[in-house]
């Protein structure tokens, strides 16, 4: 099945407004902490951790929450996701520790080798070309930093519907549209090893997680 990326801004009140439903939270929470889990085992224990596309804001909140040592700094280029971030946060009480500001994961304002860890949930498909993040992100890491990015993965074309149906369950109406939509923008396992590839990035490997997603990561390398 042939990529189709989606727009890279979700600006859409109403769409982001979807990612914060009850519905799809209870079924997107537990995905989250899939990926909370995976980031605290590789991990640092301190420093400063910068999540891109960070859309709602839960994942940097449920890290700082799980560990105290860390500072999260969230960047999305959406007022609509950054806006609902806010109030997750202030709903958490974490005070400094979590942070979010508008930022294209293209072209980072950050001086180089800044952050302990850069990790990413779901952003990859919607970028044109994900190679430029992957190298923004290698630029602002310090040596021998930690990465986790993950995204869905794209599945054959004639697995579609049945993709839709099976691990769409759990959504309805615009969020439905918006999954099978998503899923079309992803990369696949090959992809994602073609992507690493093509750029420098020593210590990164590809990973499967389940069925569904895919991604790259390094744990910290020793000096």
């Amino acid at each position: 099945m042939k990529r189709i990326p989606e727009p890279e801004v979700m600006d859409d009140a109403l769409e982001a407004e979807s990612y914060a439903s009850e519905a799809a939270l209870a079924y997107l929470s537990r995905i989250d902490d899939t990926f909370v889990e995976h980031f605290l085992r590789i991990g640092p224990e301190d420093g400063l951790v910068l999540d891109l596309g960070s859309g709602p804001g839960v994942i940097p909140i449920k890290i700082a929450l799980k560990c105290k040592g860390l500072e999260v700094l969230g960047v999305d280029l959406s007022e609509a996701m950054l806006q609902i971030a806010s109030k997750n946060l202030q709903a958490a009480g974490l005070g400094s520790r979590v942070r979010f500001a508008r930022a294209d994961a293209k072209r980072l304002d950050f001086p180089d080798c800044t952050f302990d860890a850069v990790i990413s949930n779901s952003l990859l498909h919607h970028l044109q070309d994900p190679r430029v993040v992957l190298v923004e992100a290698a630029r602002v890491l310090k040596p021998g930093g930690v990465v986790l990015i993950r995204d869905i993965r794209r599945p054959p074309a004639f697995l579609l519907g049945l993709w839709v149906r099976v691990f769409g369950r759990y959504y309805s109406g615009k969020m439905l549209e918006a999954y099978a939509r998503s899923l079309r923008a992803a990369l696949s396992f090959g992809e994602i090893k073609s992507l690493l590839r093509s750029v420098s990035f020593a210590g990164c490997t590809p990973f499967r997680h389940g069925l569904t997603h895919i991604g790259v990561e390094r744990r910290a390398l020793k000096a």
